[in-house]
């Protein structure tokens, strides 16, 4: 048996009926307004372009748009020298090296006859080639007043010539002179080594001037091309230099971060100085004096 609600149908019968107005879907729809002919917006996009069939892929024809990107970077700009960036170079200097050779030398050499023969009658006194290497350590470096540090350097020279008699000898019989000089060849090496403290400034930046001074020890080896047996030995004096070294950096960029990416080179110099050897003690007194040129590296 039905159970009676007369106040909930009194309320009805008061309503209105609803109409039938679909899913909630549809309601929406309606709302926005039927636009069957509408298509995504993908679509759109490619009939703005007048995108034919037979044309380039859409991502291709964006990427015509686009500017064409600059190629190497700046890595590559400052390398090149093209970029106003400055170069960059992590760590501090702690080393250098080089090499120098004489180009303006004067030398006398002489044996503990006290030379009634001279070492440029025997080897002449025309320019010989005399070339070193350096290293150094700086322990105490600042990039604007300069550094104190220690330095070893170790070179080679090269002579050769005819030995040469003390006295002119003639014959008894006719009378006929000889000369002084001998069909033996000689060859003589030097090999100086020095180690001792080394100042550098930075004062002036690009030019910046240096002092060495130290200990040497000048090792010797003589050969001669007859049956007799050549000498070696050593002498011990010291060494001393002053110069300047001019900064290369700024002449080549692309130069100058190849050696530092390929070697930690940091900057690089061309030297000129004044140089002095001195050894009186020992068989040999070696003296030499003269202007060297070379370069250094710092790293």
């Amino acid at each position: 048996m039905a159970t009676e609600q007369p106040y909930i149908d009194e309320i009805k019968s008061k309503l209105e009926p609803a109409p039938d107005e679909g899913s909630y879907t549809d309601r929406i729809k309606k709302e926005l307004g039927d636009d069957s002919s509408s298509v995504d917006y993908t679509k759109k996009i490619k009939e703005s372009l007048d995108t034919k069939k037979e044309d380039a892929p859409y991502t291709d024809q964006i990427k015509s748009t686009l500017k064409p990107s600059e190629t190497g970077g700046a890595i590559k700009a400052l390398q090149e020298g093209k970029s106003e960036l400055k170069m960059r170079r992590e760590g501090h200097i702690k080393y250098a090296a080089g090499f120098r050779i004489g180009t303006v030398i004067s030398r006398n050499f002489k044996t503990p006859l006290k030379d009634k023969i001279a070492f440029q009658n025997m080897f002449g006194s025309k320019w010989k080639p005399d070339f070193s290497v350096l290293a150094e350590i700086q322990p105490f470096r600042s990039e604007t007043w300069g550094n104190f540090g220690f330095y070893s350097s170790f070179g080679l020279s090269y002579f050769s010539g005819s030995g040469t008699f003390q006295f002119t000898l003639n014959n008894p019989v006719s009378g006929q002179s000889f000369g002084a000089s001998a069909q033996t060849n000689f060859k003589l090496y030097v090999l100086p080594l020095s180690a001792g403290g080394s100042i550098r400034l930075n004062l002036a930046h690009y030019v910046r001037p240096y002092a060495m001074v130290g200990p040497a020890v000048v090792g010797y080896v003589q050969s001669r091309d007859d049956d007799k047996p050549g000498k070696r030995g050593y002498s011990t004096g010291y060494l001393g230099t002053a110069g300047v070294a001019i900064l290369l950096d700024w002449l080549s960029r692309s130069s100058t971060w190849a050696l530092y990416e390929n070697h930690s080179i940091k900057h690089f110099y061309l030297t000129a100085e004044y140089l002095v050897l001195q050894a009186t003690q020992g068989p040999i007194s070696f003296s030499a004096s003269g202007v060297y040129s070379g370069f250094t590296y710092e790293m």
